[in-house]
């Protein structure tokens, strides 16, 4: 019966089964366990992973139901391992998304750890106008840093990548043209597009947005380029390869080209649905237009967000004529509350020396981990930890608030 009533993939993701929403749940579930880049609703894996879905989700209802529990904790918020916290929270349990860099409070207002930037604007608000200041002063520092092919800065501390390292190329990327030249900034497309929320995009996937762009660059005479994500698994970088074989509007742009040479070669439009590319090329004058309602910048003026598919063709055909704020001090703040005030040291002090002990990132999510973390939080003192958890729980806070970043400007 449930398949029959999905007629359309837009159809899944808003799928709610005994009033609780969990298509967007199965939707990103799909593209990861078969690494597809869309959804076939006809499919037997698809028949075979709804299926799954509705066990579980009618397993936990009937356990709330029976067993008094008082909390549930879970890693993340996404596919369907993030079924039991939304069971749980229409049955009025505390939910608590927990990793290394924040916990969150997942409730029916808040079903996603990674959609808290809708309160971004206002918390910067709260800060005194000290604070604020400081805050402004040293995230500029750091984005300058970020400029200058500095890696490991704010929340990508993890990474040994940067794509405004100082590298060229030989060959020159963005042709000499008189026509307006577009890039298409691309995702992992099969890392959970509707990780901000049903509406985190216009389209039911990346794969879906990029069919659009096709169409669009039909009409246009503009000069078409594609960059994949830098950090796209191998599958993912199989199927862009694949849609762009059929695709020869789109000039691709090798990964690892420097963004300062795309800028000193002029682009005059970056395509993305929400990527950090956002603020980025906003930071250096350059429209970006995001293809969702519901994205980290979406509070700001410093990016076009488009509200609908009308609106989205409008802008792409007409971009020149919308206005954008490029105020450097909107695009500072919105990096300080992305990059730095909404991730906490709950667990670690300093991140960049555990990167450094454990040797990388790839040893975050095993023994590894576990064992430095056991054996080193004295140096980190445990009641420390357990104030800041302590003073979170009693808050209203949805996640951990790190002040740490206000004093003297670090």
């Amino acid at each position: 019966n449930i398949i029959k009533g999905l007629d359309r993939k837009s159809d899944l993701i808003n799928l709610r089964i005994k009033n609780l929403l969990i298509g967007d749940l199965i939707y990103d579930s799909y593209l990861r366990e078969y690494s597809e880049a869309t959804v076939d609703l006809k499919s037997e894996k698809f028949k075979k992973i709804l299926e799954k879905s509705l066990y579980i989700l009618f397993f936990w209802k009937e356990y709330f139901k029976n067993q008094k529990v008082f909390g549930v904790i879970i890693s993340d918020t996404t596919y369907l391992n993030a079924i039991v916290a939304r069971v749980a929270s229409q049955s009025k349990i505390k939910v608590f998304s927990c990793n290394w860099d924040n916990i969150h409070k997942v409730n029916e207002n808040n079903l996603h750890a990674y959609g808290k930037f809708k309160y971004f604007k206002q918390d910067f608000k709260k800060l005194n106008l000290q604070q604020q200041q400081i805050a402004l002063k040293s995230t500029k520092y750091k984005i300058e840093q970020k400029f200058k092919g500095k890696i490991g800065i704010g929340n990508l501390f993890y990474t040994k990548k940067n794509s405004f390292h100082s590298k060229k190329n030989n060959n020159k990327i963005i042709k000499n043209s008189k026509k307006k030249k577009i890039l298409i900034a691309t995702h992992d497309f099969i890392d959970a597009p509707h990780a901000y929320g049903p509406d985190s995009i216009l389209f039911p996937d990346f794969n879906e947005w990029l069919k659009f762009l096709k169409k669009i660059s039909k009409k246009t005479d503009y000069k078409w380029y594609i960059k994949a994500h830098p950090h796209s698994l191998p599958e993912s970088n199989k199927i862009l390869d694949e849609f762009l074989l059929d695709t020869p509007e789109f000039k691709k742009i090798p990964t690892n080209t420097s963004n300062h040479q795309i800028l000193k070669e002029k682009i005059d439009c970056v395509l993305t649905v929400y990527g950090t590319i956002g603020w980025e090329y906003a930071y250096h004058n350059v429209p970006v237009i995001n293809a969702s309602k519901n994205n980290p910048s979406i509070s700001y003026k410093f990016n076009l967000h488009a509200k609908n598919l009308k609106q989205y063709e409008d802008m792409i055909l007409n971009f020149k004529k919308y206005p954008i704020q490029f105020k450097k001090e909107n695009i500072i703040e919105f990096y300080f509350m992305d990059n730095f005030f909404s991730k906490s040291n709950w667990m670690i002090e300093d991140y960049l020396k555990l990167m450094r002990d454990i040797n990388g990132y790839e040893n975050m999510s095993n023994f590894r981990f576990h064992d430095y973390w056991v054996n080193n939080t004295k140096q980190f003192k445990s009641d420390v930890i357990y104030k800041i958890l302590d003073n979170f729980i009693k808050s209203d806070d949805i996640y951990i608030k790190n002040y740490k970043h206000l004093k003297n400007g670090k």
